[in-house]
C-alpha cells in the first residue's frame, strides 16, 4: 500500500539529496478536487525536489486519478482518467523583490505545501467542461427527437378536431 503524500514537506532537504516523493491523496483529504467531481478512489501522486542551474528548488512530477463528472451534454455521469503534469519553481523568500511580493512568488521551502499543489495541478488537469468522447452519448434534445419521431405534435390537435366536428 501506498503511503499518504503528506501535506508538507522541507524542500530545500529533500532538493538537496534529489529527493523523490511518491504518494497518495485520499478522497477524503482532497477536499476541494471533491467538492468538484466524486473521486472513486486516491490520487497518486509522484514529486521530484532538484535544484536547477540557478540554485533554485525545482518540482516536478505528476499527479493522477479517475473523478466521475457529469457530462454536460447529455447530463450523465461517467469516469474520466485525468493526469496532470507538475513543474514548480520555488523562490527563496529573500530573493523576491518589493513588485513582485504582491503576486506571492515567495514561498517558505522548509514548509512547501506539496498536498495542495498536487491537489491545484490535479484541478487543473481536470475538464473545464466534462463531456463523453464524441458520438458515445445522446442530447436530451437528440433523445426527445428520437421518442417522438416524425409525427407532428398537432396531429393530436387535429384528431380532436376531427372528432369534434362529427
Amino acid at each position: 500500500m501506498s503511503t499518504a503524500l503528506p501535506d508538507c514537506v522541507d524542500a530545500e532537504r529533500l532538493a538537496a539529496h534529489g529527493g523523490v516523493l511518491p504518494g497518495v491523496i485520499s478522497p477524503a483529504r482532497a477536499v476541494r478536487v471533491s467538492e468538484l467531481f466524486r473521486l472513486p478512489a486516491p490520487l497518486v501522486a509522484e514529486l521530484r525536489f532538484a535544484r536547477d542551474a540557478l540554485g533554485k528548488i525545482v518540482v516536478e512530477g505528476s499527479v493522477r486519478g479517475t473523478i466521475i463528472a457529469v457530462c454536460q451534454r447529455c447530463l450523465e455521469p461517467f469516469e474520466n482518467e485525468i493526469v496532470g503534469g507538475i513543474v514548480h519553481e520555488i523562490a527563496p523568500i529573500g530573493a523576491v523583490s518589493d513588485s513582485s511580493a504582491s503576486v506571492g512568488a515567495a514561498e517558505n521551502a522548509q514548509a512547501f505545501a506539496v498536498l495542495a499543489l498536487a491537489e491545484d495541478e490535479f484541478i487543473l488537469a481536470c475538464p473545464m467542461i466534462p463531456l463523453h468522447p464524441d458520438g458515445i452519448c445522446v442530447t436530451p434534445d437528440e433523445r426527445l427527437k428520437n421518442t417522438s419521431g416524425s409525427r407532428n405534435p398537432f396531429d393530436v390537435l387535429a384528431a380532436l378536431r376531427q372528432n369534434g366536428d362529427t
